[in-house]
């Protein structure tokens, strides 16, 4: 997940039914590489599901991601505290 897949993303993020109270599942194990703007896709969509009153989970975080979380302290933020 780099600057052109944010980008994407975040298109298909913006194309996703109403999330009103619901959960929004995503299933990164095959993420080898993910940088600041990846971050930020993931980190918008979070906020905009969270705004209508859902959450946003992440399932099956490959290595790089859980180490991305770890880091920047955001297990929490997609369930994984």
């Amino acid at each position: 997940m780099d600057v052109a897949s944010a980008l994407q993303l975040s298109d298909a993020f913006a194309e996703l039914p109403d999330t009103a109270g619901a959960s929004v599942e995503l299933d990164l194990a095959g993420v080898t590489f993910i940088d600041s703007s990846g971050l930020t896709a993931l980190l918008r969509l979070a906020d905009s599901v969270e705004a209508a009153g859902g959450t946003t989970v992440i399932r099956n975080p490959s290595e790089t991601v859980t180490k991305l979380l770890a880091i920047t302290q955001l297990e929490s933020r997609f369930g994984l505290s």
